[in-house]
């Protein structure tokens, strides 16, 4: 509040002497009303865990909360247009990666990119699609898990968010999809962050594109041109 008001105070003759005076009062007025609340207000509220922020645009608490635990990250206060611009809308410094079946090239060069870019942790855990839902145990701590297309996809997805369930913050799924073959789709959840990564035969030419979509927090990555991803959508 202090800060507001300093500022505010310097760049008064820039604002007409009531505006000046109305700002001060609603700066006042507001700090007075989060003491009442102990502290809360529309980006800080009392929660044992942080939800998936469904919102594109504007910033709720469960976004603001990931700034607290990410401090150079999710920057937005009330619209997330700074994190969109600066690529900050996601974090992902250090953190784990399971995949379910074989590391396919495209995932492989993904991965090594991200370790370069966003400091993704080079540990990764790669589970036998042969074997049973036992296998799974092996996810448990893992921050982002990578699933190729599959019949099963939404079984090892409950089974991996049970083995995660007492995870702070939702861990991300990223569900690669070739645009050619026939897919199953899950909806977006409260739990994790789900995102839908488009491929074809030709994905590998934009891997750049996913990685600066990603940092903006995009659910729907298609690495294929944009005729196909057109055709797709159509389809």
């Amino acid at each position: 509040m202090f800060g507001q008001i300093i500022f505010f105070w310097i760049f008064k003759n820039l604002l007409w002497d009531s505006t000046f005076a109305i700002v001060i009062f609603i700066t006042v007025l507001k700090t007075l009303i989060n003491g009442i609340n102990g502290g809360e207000d529309s980006n800080h509220q009392k929660c044992k865990k942080i939800k998936v922020d469904k919102n594109w645009l504007f910033v709720d608490f469960n976004y603001h909360a990931l700034h607290h635990m990410f401090p150079d990250r999710y920057f937005g206060s009330l619209v997330k247009l700074y994190d969109y611009v600066a690529g900050t809308a996601i974090c992902l410094r250090q953190k784990k990666v399971g995949i379910i079946g074989p590391c396919s090239d495209i995932e492989s060069l993904i991965l090594r990119k991200l370790s370069v870019t966003e400091r993704l942790s080079s540990d990764v855990v790669i589970v036998n699609t042969e074997g049973n839902n036992e296998d799974l145990a092996f996810l448990k701590g893992i921050d982002v898990l990578i699933l190729n297309e599959t019949e099963k996809a939404k079984e090892y997805i409950e089974c991996f968010l049970r083995q995660n369930s007492e995870r702070l913050y939702p861990p991300d799924i990223w569900h690669f999809q070739d645009i050619n073959k026939k897919n199953i789709t899950v909806a977006q959840r409260e739990d994790c962050v789900y995102r839908r990564i488009l491929i074809d035969k030709n994905s590998i030419e934009y891997v750049d594109r996913f990685v600066f979509l990603l940092q903006r927090d995009f659910r729907i990555l298609p690495m294929i041109s944009i005729t196909s991803y057109i055709a797709h959508m159509l389809g």
